[in-house]
């Protein structure tokens, strides 16, 4: 019996698409922005900032429907790799532009679009 190696994420683009996971030269998964659902009613944003810890930076959050269960759950995105990733912060800001291209119908927090500019 073999054990299927996991694959690993060793670069991360953002296009039209979405966020773009590859793994060498092989797309692993995207992130595309018609994945990215309006809020529950309970909730002002679609796009919007968490606080990390008391000191921490503030992370980006956002909804996705999850196939199994069908609920709505709240992500930010993912930028964990075998690499070092050293333009998060750009990444992250490409990501937002996009939200304001490709989805002008999601509604953003101020402070994502201030942090982001």
């Amino acid at each position: 019996m073999r054990k299927k190696k996991k694959s690993n994420v060793t670069k991360i683009t953002i296009d039209k698409n979405g966020i773009n996971y590859y793994s060498a030269i092989e797309l692993i998964r995207t992130l595309n922005y018609g994945d990215l659902k309006t809020r529950p009613q309970n909730e002002k944003y679609d796009v919007f900032l968490s606080e990390y810890g008391e000191d921490g930076p503030f992370l980006l959050n956002f909804y996705v429907l999850d196939a199994e269960s069908g609920r709505l759950l709240k992500k930010q995105p993912d930028f964990d790799s075998d690499v070092v990733i050293t333009n998060g912060n750009q990444l992250t800001r490409h990501f937002v532009t996009g939200i304001l291209y490709f989805r002008p119908d999601l509604k953003i927090e101020h402070g994502v679009l201030n942090l982001y500019q």
